[in-house]
């Protein structure tokens, strides 16, 4: 049975790059070869100096392997690519390289140099890095309801749903949004009531549906948290006429079985209202389309530049066909 990473590190298969970082972080520093071999004389004052690390994961392994396996772990998982081989093929197909969708993968092998990754992490070679950082880098302090002072972090984000029509996808504009927030209502900033608050969304031509608009520091207000952001998302609403695929626009139209075999004029209404009309005079087959170049959306990079329009039919035959009336199809079909 391989390396399980995740064991050693302390983290479920799930985990987020950040709590991965975040266990290399409480590790690392507690298991490093130098740190228990240092003298603490003021142990009793200040224990966390001295922390030791006995209940590290896998203590059935010595500190000299777990300290090697704890940045092994931390190489590979901190790596997209060689995370997700390694959660689809194990240790054994990582080492050994795998055929991928993207090609093959060749053979992991742990360069070994775990003080480079230590310090390339903390900037420094430090077995008590993290106490220097804790030290040069304090995070914030309030007061909690209780009178004890606790770290003040950051509130959650608001999170919004911003419907928009595909008219405003083509034309772009400032949209208003209503959020209801926490405020303070007194001077010392100690208590909140909710109200509402307007937020002017900007609309980019071409925006597709599921962009994520950020408010920084928009959220509720807390005496003793850092406002969180308003995040609003995108969403396109569907559109009786038209369907997009990015920047191009797709529509159906309906022709009869005459309009198919002759000639005949498409009218088109536009999402900036203007009026296309096209004359088609090709004969119209099933998979046949009309593509109409920079008739689609504005390209959200680009704004001068747009997408096609594409047509495709839908032809309606005749329920009913009189005898006589299909001998002379037949007589013209065969002149064809």
């Amino acid at each position: 049975m391989g390396l399980d990473y995740y064991a050693i590190l302390d983290v479920p298969r799930d985990a987020t790059t950040l709590e991965i970082k975040l266990a290399y972080r409480k590790w690392s520093p507690i298991c490093h070869p130098l740190r228990k071999n240092i003298v603490c004389d003021i142990e009793s004052e200040f224990p966390e100096l001295c922390a030791t690390n006995e209940n590290r994961p896998c203590s059935g392994l010595n500190d000299s392997s777990y300290w090697k396996y704890l940045h092994e772990a931390y190489d590979v998982l901190s790596n997209p690519l060689s995370r997700e081989v390694y959660n689809l093929y194990g240790e054994e197909g990582l080492k050994k390289g795998v055929p991928t969708n993207w090609g093959f993968f060749h053979p992991y092998a742990f360069h070994g140099d775990c003080h480079k990754i230590y310090r390339e992490f903390f900037a420094s070679y430090s077995p008590f890095a993290d106490l220097i950082d804790a030290v040069t880098n304090p995070p914030p302090l309030t007061l909690n309801s209780d009178g004890k002072l606790i770290k003040k972090v950051k509130d959650k984000d608001i999170e919004e749903v911003l419907d928009i029509t595909l008219e405003e996808v083509y034309k772009g504009d400032n949209k208003k949004i209503k959020i209801m927030r926490h405020e303070f209502i007194d001077d010392a900033k100690t208590k909140t009531e909710i109200r509402e608050k307007w937020l002017k969304v900007p609309i980019k031509r071409g925006i597709e549906s599921g962009t994520v608009i950020r408010f920084p520091d928009e959220g509720d207000r807390n005496p003793t948290r850092f406002p969180g952001d308003v995040v609003i998302t995108i969403n396109v609403k569907n559109h009786e006429t038209f369907k997009r695929d990015k920047e191009n626009l797709y529509m159906t139209h309906k022709i009869s079985l005459k309009e198919a075999l002759c000639d005949f004029s498409l009218k088109i209404h536009t999402l900036d209202d203007r009026i296309l009309r096209i004359k088609v005079t090709d004969t119209i087959s099933p998979t046949y389309n009309t593509i109409i170049e920079g008739e689609g959306l504005p390209v959200t990079d680009c704004p001068a530049k747009f997408g096609n329009l594409i047509v495709n039919y839908e032809i309606e035959f005749p329920k009913y066909i009189p005898k006589a009336i299909k001998t002379q199809f037949a007589e013209l079909f065969d002149k064809l």
